[in-house]
């Protein structure tokens, strides 16, 4: 198993997220694990559950994850919004 693959398992990610980078900072404690979706991956309408809508674009999220190893974890990933072709509605910006 690739480290990747392990940081992914180890930070409990579902199967469609892959950990693709990480950035340790010992000084300043931090630890950042950057995460992404498989290349054309297709999510379920969070409005009418459709399933495999493309994806409409991305937005930047930053979540602190509880401490890994003693350092204080962050996550860091562009996540997927959705264009539903059932419903029309788009995944909302947050």
């Amino acid at each position: 198993m690739d480290p990747f693959s392990l940081l992914t398992v180890a930070l409990g990610f579902p199967a469609s997220w892959e950990v693709v980078g990480v950035a340790c900072d010992p000084k300043s404690g931090r630890i950042g694990f950057h995460r992404a979706f498989a290349p054309g991956t297709r999510c379920s309408c969070p409005h009418c559950g459709a399933e495999h809508q493309p994806v409409h674009d991305t937005l930047k999220h930053d979540w602190y994850h509880l401490n890994f190893f003693q350092l204080q974890a962050y996550i860091h990933a562009k996540v997927l919004r959705v264009r539903c072709g059932t419903c029309a509605k788009t995944t909302p910006r947050s």
